[in-house]
């Protein structure tokens, strides 16, 4: 994984953060009509995206009423033909599905951004084929902000944050052998701070339990 710091890019990601969990925070406070409100204008414009920019999508949308009121019509499309149409599946025509299988083949590159703008993670395959999942900063955004707003044990007593800046180091013991999202989210996050990076370390999940013990004391 590249670990070069790049300071321009992490203060857009908080800014992009910050502007999500004001978003997300907002209408927790306004309640469910705020919420349901928030959910439709988003629905709207991932509908319109999904319509405009995805081949895929827009062949599902050819018989189906316009924005939101024509969800309900829409034909669903499973992992297995989104995997299989993948360049006609994204809306972005910069993404190809063969380049991001030798992306993915690189255990090095993993928390690092494809096109220098997508992160990327894979599902396990349990079901027989790997998804394979592109984000762009925005969504990246919204997720961690719902993860740090709404998660009923992040107070700010007790918020990964909160202890990083007293000092304290975190480990996360998970697989470390794909993309897989756990791995990605986690050496993203540390990419965007040596701060961040210097109180973090992961384990691999199949490490021998005395090396893991070793590992996590030291």
């Amino acid at each position: 994984m590249n670990l070069s710091f790049d300071p321009v890019d992490a203060l857009s990601r908080w800014l992009r953060w910050g502007g999500a969990a004001h978003e997300v925070w907002q209408a927790g406070l306004g309640g469910g009509d705020t919420i349901a409100h928030l959910r439709a204008r988003r629905l709207a414009a991932l509908l319109e995206t999904a319509r405009t920019s995805s081949p895929a999508y827009r062949s599902r949308f050819a018989a189906a009423p316009p924005g939101v009121a024509g969800f309900v019509h829409l034909e669903p499309i499973g992992k297995a033909e989104l995997m299989a149409r993948f360049d006609d599946w994204v809306t972005d025509p910069a993404i190809h599905h063969d380049e991001l299988a030798s992306f993915l083949a690189d255990p090095g590159r993993i928390g690092d951004d494809y096109l220098g703008r997508y992160t990327v993670w894979t599902s396990s395959g349990s079901t027989g084929r790997p998804g394979v999942f592109v984000q762009d900063a925005q969504a990246l955004a919204v997720y961690d902000a719902l993860s740090s707003i709404r998660c009923p044990s992040l107070t700010v007593a007790t918020s990964p944050l909160h202890h990083l800046s007293a000092g304290h180091r975190f480990a996360m013991v998970l697989a470390l052998g794909g993309h897989f999202a756990g791995v990605v989210s986690w050496e993203r996050q540390r990419a965007a701070s040596p701060w961040v990076r210097s109180l973090t370390r992961s384990f691999s999940v199949l490490e021998p339990i005395d090396a893991l013990v070793e590992g996590l004391n030291e």
